[in-house]
């Protein structure tokens, strides 16, 4: 989720209704890898091309060739905006020798979030249409990929759904670094939706039902719209009207802190969220596999009560 800079929120009374054609461009690699027939799940990591050190320690992790997630089973990507002058050579360097980047044609700022999020549904659509399950996360996830394959093989196909955590707080906030005005969202609350960055769509038909929804709502025509945290917008709004579950995993954590799912007797780490200053998905990673190695017994849970006692 965004939050304003400067403590000013970027709403405009005032509101620039100037509609924005929805197409995007995508520039790659000639020699960039595509979906295959077989590919299920796929991986769309919204990044910023400055994030060259970022994304190699990505690759180097969670997302590591071959030996973290099945490659004929899940792809991985990432998806940045038009880069700097002085970013452009070493992009295409990193571009031509990974094959996993597609530069969008968007202005690299604050608030591109929600459309690198509808370029992701888009790309998923019209590039990878075979493919099942389809992940947003953020560069500053980390995921837990063999445990996102195997929820995507027990849900592919069924019916549609978002998971993720999704029993966040969803009162409308008025003050603070979140706030959005009344006039722009005058409810109290807004439909359920899922947080940390990152969550994943599955089911028939999923992307197709969200992109229809922003095609026919106020997104295209409304720059206040479009600056909406993308969570409430693409795991709240949208999904809301085109009647899609949103349903809540305990593996997803807000922070570097692990949360595990000991459902079925052993640990359910989806994800960890980096909000430490020192972003280091290598470390992060090792502590998901650290946890994941243990019986619930060792990392579930509990509360104590005064009462009790």
């Amino acid at each position: 989720m965004l939050f304003w800079p400067r403590n000013e929120h970027p709403f405009q009374r005032i509101d620039d209704i100037h509609q924005i054609d929805l197409a995007f461009r995508f520039r790659q690699s000639k020699n960039h890898e595509l979906c295959e027939a077989n590919t299920t799940l796929f991986i769309g990591i919204i990044s910023r091309p400055s994030e060259f050190d970022l994304r190699s320690m990505v690759r180097e992790s969670w997302a590591k060739r071959g030996q973290t997630y099945d490659r004929n089973f899940t792809r991985v990507e990432f998806f940045v905006g038009e880069p700097k002058d002085f970013e452009e050579r070493r992009l295409e360097e990193e571009m031509f020798t990974h094959r996993d980047i597609s530069i969008l044609n968007m202005n690299e700022d604050y608030y591109a979030l929600p459309q690198k999020t509808l370029a992701l549904l888009l790309y998923k659509e019209q590039r990878c249409p075979k493919v099942k399950c389809l992940i947003k996360s953020d560069s500053d996830n980390v995921l837990n990929v063999r445990l996102f394959e195997k929820l995507c093989n027990e849900t592919a196909g069924g019916e549609r759904k978002i998971f993720g955590n999704c029993s966040v707080k969803r009162k409308v906030q008025r003050h603070g670094k979140w706030r959005i005005p009344r006039w722009l969202i005058p409810q109290r609350e807004y439909p359920q939706y899922c947080s940390t960055g990152i969550y994943m769509f599955t089911g028939n038909r999923t992307v197709n039902h969200l992109l229809h929804e922003v095609s026919i709502s106020e997104y295209a025509r409304s720059a206040n719209f479009r600056k909406l945290p993308e969570d409430v917008l693409f795991s709240g709004i949208f999904p809301e009207k085109a009647n899609i579950s949103r349903i809540t995993l305990s593996g997803f954590s807000f922070n570097s802190s692990v949360v595990s799912d000991c459902s079925n007797c052993s640990p359910a780490i989806y994800s960890l969220h980096m909000t430490d200053q020192r972003k280091d998905p290598i470390e992060h990673f090792q502590r998901i596999l650290e946890f994941s190695n243990r019986n619930c017994s060792a990392v579930q849970n509990f509360t104590l009560n005064l009462a009790d006692f």
